[in-house]
Formats: structure tokens, C-alpha cells, sequence
């Protein structure tokens, strides 16, 4: 996770699930690419 607990507790709190969930996924996308570009 890129977020460490304490920022990750405040955007739960502050964000929807939905919002939080898409970040995550878009975050694992991004790296994911950047992976496959460095291979």
C-alpha cells in the first residue's frame, strides 16, 4: 500500500470506499506499467 496506516485511517474517513477503492486501483495500474516499461 502506498499509504501508511495514519494517512490511510484519514482518507477513509474523509473519502467514500468507492473513491479510496479506485485510488488503490489505479495505483496498482500505475505501477504495474511502470514494472513492465522497466522490464
Amino acid at each position: 500500500m502506498v499509504f501508511n496506516i495514519d494517512r490511510k485511517n484519514t482518507l477513509s474517513s474523509n473519502i467514500s470506499p468507492p473513491y479510496l477503492f479506485n485510488v488503490t486501483l489505479f495505483t496498482v495500474i500505475n505501477n504495474s506499467k511502470k514494472q513492465f516499461l522497466t522490464n
